[in-house]
Order: structure tokens, then C-alpha cells, then sequence
């Protein structure tokens, strides 16, 4: 699975949608297509930003401790 468009939060900016492309892997039934489609970003926060580029709260949180 890929995410596009959360590279805004590099620059500060949270961007209202992502696109999201979903490909097979090799667990998945046979002949199952590839799935796209948006979705709507809830990063609300300056501190949710934080949380995502570092991997989640728990990685945040740890990284903030060493």
C-alpha cells in the first residue's frame, strides 16, 4: 500500500486528502486488482503531525526519551 500526498507535512501544511493505491500481494486471492482512492486526512493538530512523521505516539514518545 502507498500514501501520497503526506509530504505536505514536511512543510507544515496538512492536506485535506491522500491517495491511497492498494496493490495485491502475494496473500491475496487470485486475480485481485489494484484499488485507489482518496481519503480524507485527520491529522488535527500540529502535535498529531509530529506523532505521524515519527511512526506513532509510542515511537514519539521513545525517541523524546533518548
Amino acid at each position: 500500500m502507498s500514501i501520497t500526498g503526506l509530504e505536505a507535512l514536511n512543510d507544515g501544511v496538512t492536506p485535506k486528502t491522500v491517495r491511497v493505491t492498494a496493490e495485491p500481494s502475494e496473500f491475496s486471492p487470485e486475480g485481485k486488482q489494484t484499488v485507489e482512492f482518496d481519503a480524507v486526512v485527520r491529522i488535527d493538530t500540529p502535535g498529531e503531525a509530529d506523532y505521524y512523521r515519527n511512526g506513532g505516539i509510542l515511537q514519539y514518545v521513545l525517541r523524546s526519551l533518548v
